[in-house]
């Protein structure tokens, strides 16, 4: 546990560094393709670091869809930014909404 803790202690001194260059970073919100909410835990390869990794840095992030598949699964990106930095990353968000064309969307729950 204690090994743990430096090495997300080494983590956040890396992150706090590119956020002194940067104002916010985007990537992925998973490493694969969207899958069925029926899909079993087998038929899953999904690696969940790229949402796992924001809470045990301590940075705010949210998820903006950004497309779909061309099956129609959605897809989005993370934005992820410094320490105390949500209304920052919300401001943004609002800013990509009309620029992506999701305003006013509501994904159907019942879609196949």
């Amino acid at each position: 546990l204690v090994e743990a803790n430096r090495e997300r202690d080494r983590a956040v001194h890396v992150v706090q560094e590119f956020f002194n260059n940067f104002d916010f970073m985007v990537w992925p919100t998973s490493t694969g393709l969207p899958f069925e909410a029926e899909a079993t835990e087998e038929g899953i390869t999904e690696d969940w670091t790229p949402i796992e990794i924001t809470p045990a840095l301590q940075i705010p992030a949210l998820s903006v869809p950004v497309g779909k598949t061309s099956d129609g699964m959605p897809c989005g990106v993370q934005l992820i930014g410094p320490k105390r930095s949500d209304l920052g990353l919300i401001r943004i968000a609002r800013m990509l909404e009309p620029e992506i064309g999701f305003v006013g969307q509501q994904p159907d729950p019942y879609a196949s």
